[in-house]
């Protein structure tokens, strides 16, 4: 399974939202990119795309009843367009399970988005317990390998990159990247 990388940012803001909406579920999307190894074209070196969020846009959760969530489709278009004019793309989706475990729900298999990544948080009253990151296909989940990526940009960016965080790989000597890669 292809792992999931998330910035510090992305991961910080589905705390405090998941937090925030406590005791109902906080949702959202991630936003970021498919990373490619060199030399392959759109795929990871073992064959698969490594996707990155770099931030976690929160939408509004439209579902009446408790333990259930719903992207409102206007806040899910306007994600979807910021990011595409920055060069950046929609990957996953995340929402909040209030005392509960982060672990897909039938329901949430059942809506789930093909070739997504859902990043589900774990919340209690005070605290997130956890942030686990799954693929789900034809209603069967997986858990994927969550990544926190932090990264540093000293200088300019590589001249092809439309958005900051768009290529892990590749660089020339303008930039200067600070990887502290730590799984959780």
């Amino acid at each position: 399974m292809a792992p999931l990388q998330i910035t510090s940012a992305a991961r910080e803001d589905i705390h405090e939202r998941s937090l925030a909406a406590y005791p109902r579920e906080a949702c959202g999307l991630l936003i970021g990119t498919r990373a490619s190894a060199p030399g392959v074209d759109g795929e990871g070196v073992d064959g698969e795309n490594h996707s990155i969020a770099v931030e976690a846009a929160l939408c509004r959760n439209m579902a009446e009843e408790a333990g259930r969530f719903e992207l409102h489709p206007e806040d899910f278009l306007a994600a979807e367009v910021d990011a595409a004019s920055r060069g950046l793309a929609v990957i996953g989706v995340w929402h909040s399970h209030p005392d509960q475990p982060a672990v897909p729900s039938p329901k949430d298999c059942l809506a789930a988005y093909a070739g997504w990544s859902h990043v589900i948080s774990s919340v209690g009253v005070r605290a997130v317990h956890a942030l686990r990151s799954w693929r789900i296909v034809d209603g069967t989940p997986s858990e994927e390998s969550l990544t926190l990526l932090e990264r540093t940009v000293h200088e300019g960016l590589h001249p092809r990159q439309a958005a900051p965080y768009q290529s892990w790989m590749g660089l020339d000597q303008r930039a200067v990247w600070d990887f502290d890669s730590t799984s959780w």
